[in-house]
């Protein structure tokens, strides 16, 4: 079991890009997770000016998703609460960079690890 937090930490259009990445997620979470990995692929080519219009391109050919209601709902900050929950959870455990794991067996914690990391840094932390 694993949970994700969005972390607006390394770029100025974090926070928008996190307002979308709800109001996709409450339509689709097929969807967010596609939408996600489109932000980490491209990361270079955003901007606080460009990041929902690009976004509405993406959904808008990638998905089945109403595209513009989704930024219309980025733009609103119809889903604020939860990025904040989600800003709050990284701050109060101390992330400062993306990403950060922190591993568990059970209700015991193991480890923090920090960075992109292959497979086999999890599977030694968590003993597997």
């Amino acid at each position: 079991t694993y949970v994700y937090r969005n972390f607006p930490y390394a770029y100025d259009w974090g926070k928008p890009a996190m307002q979308a990445l709800e109001a996709t997620d409450a339509r689709s979470e097929p969807a967010f997770w596609e939408l996600k990995t489109h932000y980490f692929a491209t990361q270079g080519e955003f901007s606080g000016s460009n990041v929902l219009d690009r976004t509405r391109e993406f959904l808008a050919s990638g998905t089945d998703l109403d595209a513009a209601a989704v930024v219309a709902d980025a733009e609103a900050k119809e889903f604020d609460a939860a990025v904040q929950r989600d800003i709050d959870a990284g701050e109060n455990a101390g992330v400062v960079s993306t990403p950060t794991f922190y591993l568990f067996s059970g209700d015991e914690f193991l480890t923090e690890i920090r960075g992109a990391q292959s497979y086999t840094v999890f599977a030694e932390a968590l003993g597997v």
